[in-house]
């Protein structure tokens, strides 16, 4: 009984962990590419900042920008499912 509250409060922080780590997912996979030589958006990513291609650069800090919101959105969600103390209400008067 005593382990159902406690695992309900220590879970809310790490739903915010979790919604904030979704971009380090694209910044980690330059490190994957380059551990199994796979060819990926990391090697796309370096191959544009050699070659100065500003679109492709652009276009993979806008799908960071992206994965950052998405990232947020989705454990704001989650929390307020998770936490009934969370939802909006109206400001009292």
């Amino acid at each position: 009984m005593l382990s159902r509250h406690l695992l309900r409060n220590a879970c809310l922080p790490m739903i915010t962990l979790i919604g904030l780590s979704i971009p380090g997912l694209l910044a980690g996979n330059l490190f994957i590419e380059r551990i199994f030589n796979y060819n990926g958006l990391g090697l796309l990513f370096t191959t544009s900042l050699q070659d100065a291609d500003y679109p492709v650069l652009l276009a993979y800090t806008l799908v960071g920008a992206v994965l950052t919101v998405l990232g947020n959105l989705l454990a704001d969600i989650v929390l307020t499912m998770a936490d009934p103390r969370l939802r909006l209400t109206s400001p009292s008067q």
